[in-house]
C-alpha cells in the first residue's frame, strides 16, 4: 500500500459500520497508522441518526476494535496518540 510506505495516516470515519471497502482497509492497515473521524454532520454511522455527533468517534473506535480482535481502551489510546503526532499539541482556545 502506497500510503503505508509514505508513513501516511488513514482517516476512518463513521461510515464504518456500512461500508465493507472501509473495513477492509482497517484490516490491512496498523493501528498507529490510523485517526478516526465523525464526518460531522454529514455521514452518521446509522442510518436512524441522520446527523453525527462528536460521540461518533467512541463508536469508530468500538468497530475498529472489533474488526482487528483487540480491545477499545488500546484503539482508544493509539489513536489518539497518532493524532498528537500528526498534530501536535492540541492547545485549543474556545
Amino acid at each position: 500500500m502506497i500510503g503505508l510506505s509514505e508513513r501516511y495516516y488513514f482517516s476512518i470515519p463513521s461510515s464504518l459500520p456500512r461500508s465493507k471497502q472501509k473495513q477492509e482497509l482497517v484490516k490491512a492497515l496498523p493501528l498507529d497508522r490510523i485517526l478516526v473521524e465523525t464526518d460531522a454532520p454529514v455521514l452518521s454511522s446509522s442510518s436512524i441518526r441522520s446527523r453525527t455527533e462528536p460521540d461518533e468517534a467512541i463508536k469508530v473506535c468500538e468497530h475498529i476494535a472489533k474488526i482487528k480482535g483487540i480491545d477499545f481502551e488500546t484503539v482508544c489510546q493509539i489513536t489518539t496518540e497518532n493524532a498528537f503526532k500528526l498534530y501536535g499539541s492540541l492547545n485549543v482556545k474556545c
